[in-house]
């Protein structure tokens, strides 16, 4: 028998209409019942998959802090997202054009209030948020290699993909 329905709290199962008793109520979908205990699949081991899918979790960290880090400067919160990255670099820009406005007020992230900046300290902030950003990356890029690296089944099982990352 392969265990392919949820019981019931009260213990009754609707696909059988059996009432399962304690000692049988540990099965989960998927098991198997040899007669006496429920057995769960083993699922083979398979390292392209583990490891595509450890590298997919560890990108998938590195957007979350992309979008949720803040660089502090003066007391204000500049954001790290990809928006604020392209406002940043379109006054860098226009500063190394000539032609960015004097002083740029630029709103910090949360606040309601633009901050005024002088060009130089404008650049400075731009520089501290994607000197963050670059961390994260580099922390992905440790990250990836090291899981594409990983010898066997019990290395993936034990590395920690949380560690390392930028705060």
């Amino acid at each position: 028998m392969v265990v392919n329905v949820i019981v019931a709290e009260d213990g009754f199962n609707p696909g059988t209409g059996l009432v399962l008793g304690a000692a049988d109520s540990d099965g989960g979908i998927g098991d198997t019942w040899n007669g006496s205990v429920y057995v769960k699949p083993v699922i083979p081991y398979d390292e392209a998959e583990t490891k595509s899918g450890m590298i997919s979790s560890v990108w998938g960290h590195a957007k979350l802090l992309q979008n949720t880090l803040v660089v502090t400067v003066n007391t204000h919160d500049y954001g790290c997202d990809e928006f604020s990255q392209s406002s940043m670099n379109a006054f860098a820009t226009a500063i190394a054009n000539g032609v960015a406005p004097s002083p740029i007020v630029y709103t910090p992230k949360g606040e309601l209030d633009g901050v005024s900046h002088t060009d130089a300290e404008f650049l400075s902030v731009a520089t501290a948020v994607m000197n963050k950003v670059d961390d994260i990356i580099k922390a992905y890029l440790v990250h990836k290699k090291a899981i594409t690296n990983l010898a066997d089944e019990a290395a993936a099982d034990a590395y920690d993909v949380m560690t390392g990352w930028p705060s």
